[in-house]
């Protein structure tokens, strides 16, 4: 929609400077790092005071930040106790590859139709990236690089939702990934 002049009266409204993230978006998005790259163990314990203390910050955002986490399934509350990242188990690690797999043949299906050069040049590259096991910090990038492929195709394939959901599963297994890296580079 042309949003310069609608009946010559309304114009487009000048873009607003990004709101800086808040303290508990903050909290949230270091957390969820640690936890997905394994620098917070699955299976470790912890209470809002210790994660407080270690950011230097009141105990609210942190407890804020452990609820958003506790929805999408990445820590789980012990009332009077504290927190404990989400364990990993061999049924989780097969049930979310068999959801990834699904997803991906349809969204690879539906890429197919509509993939463009760019997508291609861009799904090139990205599988030009490599891990050498020897180089603990060439992981992260590889990371990055192999969830961005996935997404790549999904993009590709013109589904929003697929995408969204596709996303949801990659972030899901990204500690299997981690993990697997730290117990076999060991």
């Amino acid at each position: 929609m042309d949003t310069r002049a609608t009946k010559g009266t309304r114009q487009k409204s000048p873009k607003k400077a990004a709101k800086p993230p808040s303290l508990t978006e903050k909290v949230y998005e270091m957390l969820r790092g640690e936890i997905l790259t394994c620098a917070l163990q699955p299976g470790q314990e912890f209470n809002e005071a210790e994660l407080a203390e270690r950011f230097r910050i009141s105990k609210s955002p942190v407890r804020e930040a452990l609820s958003i986490l506790r929805q999408e399934g990445l820590v789980r509350t012990f009332p009077r106790r504290g927190y404990q990242i989400t364990p990993i188990t061999f049924g989780d690690m097969n049930e979310l590859f068999d959801v990834r797999t699904i997803l991906e043949a349809g969204a690879a299906e539906m890429a197919c139709m509509r993939v463009t050069e760019t997508d291609i040049e861009q799904l090139a590259h990205l599988a030009d990236v490599v891990y050498d096991r020897g180089e603990q910090p060439s992981l992260a990038p590889f990371v990055r690089a192999n969830r961005e492929f996935h997404l790549a195709i999904a993009r590709a394939s013109g589904n929003g939702r697929l995408e969204d959901l596709l996303s949801r599963q990659i972030d899901a297994l990204e500690r299997f990934f981690y993990l697997g890296a730290q117990l076999r580079d060991v």
